[in-house]
């Protein structure tokens, strides 16, 4: 009697285990895409729809090598958040930076001031095929 107890406690303990796998794998993959996060492949297709495309590294790595037709704010400069005034909250917006975490951050920013469209590259600059 005690074998069956220990049998049936693992079987449920297990079970529960694998179903509750299957919920997180679910919520990350959700999770991704409603952060706008977009992988090098699917950036470069939206590029050429000409969305506003914001690089939010420094000057100086801007200036060591960037994506065609980006527009650099630096996300250090203390009025980071007011530079975007000037764009249409409309109109989609495409944001990276060197690896992922100035442009996750800038994304978060952006949809707060009510940008309705806002993609960032995964994995950044470093990520992006060099051509």
């Amino acid at each position: 009697m005690k074998t069956l107890s220990y049998f049936l406690f693992a079987f449920f303990f297990t079970l529960i285990s694998c179903s509750n796998a299957s919920v997180d794998s679910k919520a990350t993959n959700s999770d991704s895409n409603k952060d706008g996060v977009v992988s090098a492949t699917q950036f470069e297709k939206q590029l050429q729809n000409n969305w506003t495309l914001i690089d939010v590294r420094t000057p100086d790595e801007f200036n060591a090598g960037h994506i065609e037709k980006a527009i650099n704010h630096n996300f250090y400069d203390d009025n980071f958040s007011n530079q975007f005034a000037q764009y249409d909250k409309k109109k989609p917006v495409m944001v990276y930076c060197k690896s992922g975490g100035r442009s996750g951050k800038t994304y978060k920013i952006l949809k707060d001031m009510g940008f309705s469209e806002v993609y960032d590259l995964q994995g950044g600059y470093s990520k992006w095929p060099k051509k």
